[in-house]
C-alpha cells in the first residue's frame, strides 16, 4: 500500500478512537446522571454500574461511528487541500454534520441531535487546532533530536561532484 493510503487509514482510525473515547466518557456521565435523576425523583435503586457501563458502551460505539463518518467526509470534501489549507470552521461543520446525523439516528430527538452537532463541531475544530499546534513544534524538536542522536552535525557537506568527502 502507498504511504498516502496508510496515512489516511491511520488518521481515520485515530479519529474513530478519539471520538469513541469522548463518546464513551459522555455516555458514562449521561448514565450516571440518569441514575441520579431516577434515584432522586422515584427513589428507585437502579443498578449504577450496569447503567454507567451500558451508556458508556453505547456512547463509545456511537462516537466511533460518528468519528468514521467525520473522517470519511473530511477525506472526500477536503481531498484537494493540504493540512495547512484546512479551515477550522469547515472542519467543524463536517464534524457537526456527522454528529448531527448520528444523534438523530440514535434518538430521533431534535434537542439531542442539536447537542450532538454542537459537540461534533467543537471536537472537530478543536482537533484541527490541536493537531496544528502539536505538529509545528514537534517537527522542529524531532528534527533536532534526530540530528543530535544520529550525529548529523558531524556529516561533511558534499563536494562539487556530489560525493561527501571522507
Amino acid at each position: 500500500m502507498s504511504s498516502l493510503v496508510l496515512r489516511r487509514l491511520r488518521g481515520t482510525a485515530g479519529t474513530m478512537l478519539t471520538w469513541s473515547v469522548g463518546g464513551g466518557i459522555l455516555g458514562a456521565i449521561g448514565g450516571a446522571a440518569i441514575w441520579l435523576g431516577v434515584r432522586l425523583v422515584n427513589g428507585d435503586a437502579m443498578h449504577l454500574p450496569s447503567l454507567v457501563l451500558g451508556m458508556g458502551l453505547v456512547g463509545a460505539i456511537v462516537g466511533a461511528v460518528s468519528g468514521l463518518a467525520f473522517a470519511l467526509s473530511l477525506l472526500v470534501a477536503e481531498r484537494r487541500r493540504s493540512f495547512e489549507e484546512l479551515r477550522a470552521w469547515r472542519t467543524g461543520a463536517l464534524g457537526s454534520a456527522s454528529a448531527l446525523a448520528m444523534g438523530w439516528l440514535v434518538s430521533r430527538d431534535p434537542t439531542f441531535a442539536a447537542i450532538c452537532a454542537t459537540l461534533g463541531f467543537g471536537a472537530a475544530a478543536t482537533s484541527l487546532v490541536v493537531a496544528r499546534r502539536a505538529l509545528a513544534p514537534g517537527e522542529a524538536a524531532l528534527g533536532s533530536r534526530l540530528a543530535a542522536t544520529a550525529g548529523v552535525s558531524n556529516v561533511r557537506p558534499p563536494t562539487s561532484n556530489g560525493a561527501a568527502e571522507r
